[in-house]
């Protein structure tokens, strides 16, 4: 994913999606950077995790056991990952996450200078079997090569960048 605009571009990593192949934990990354002239202020960041895969955190976040706990959810604000608890992470019926970062757990999410860029990183695991009323669906596996799509969503203020006379 990519959205450009004048004041943001949010890039997602071109290996998160595609297809389940390979390791149980999927690595998401996302990268959120301001326009020279533009100032984020209040971002929040909503990731819609697929059916199939559930977010692990140091406390297990769902009954299912192939959820389990890993490593912390970080963010890089230029000087090297810090831990980023999520604000909310929800099950959705559809066996979906919705996960959400905002200022209020992340202080860095306040404010985002012009000219910045900050990282996301976050684990999951892909399930056994897909999801239905918070509950496995019975014949439906989770298999190598089944397709899944990632959504990214931001929400802030931008301001402009003050101009600064030089006399």
């Amino acid at each position: 994913l990519r959205l450009d605009s004048v004041e943001f571009v949010l890039q997602k990593d071109p290996n998160d999606g595609g297809t389940f192949n390979g390791p149980k934990v999927k690595v998401s990354i996302s990268n959120l950077g301001t326009a020279a002239v533009k100032v984020g202020v209040a971002i929040a960041i909503t990731d819609t995790l697929p059916d199939g895969l559930c977010p692990v955190a140091p406390v297990a976040l769902s009954g299912d056991a192939d959820c389990g706990t890993g490593a912390a959810p970080t963010i890089d604000l230029g000087s090297g990952p810090i831990a980023a608890p999520y604000t909310s992470a929800v099950e959705n019926n559809d066996g979906t996450w919705t996960l959400v970062w905002d200022s209020s757990t992340i202080s860095g999410l306040l404010a985002l200078d012009h000219s910045s860029r900050i990282t996301m990183t976050f684990q999951s695991r892909v399930r056994t079997f897909y999801q239905e009323n918070l509950a496995p669906e019975a014949g439906r596996p989770t298999l190598n090569f089944d397709s899944l799509t990632n959504d990214v969503d931001i929400e802030a203020l931008d301001y402009k960048r003050p101009t600064i006379d030089i006399v």
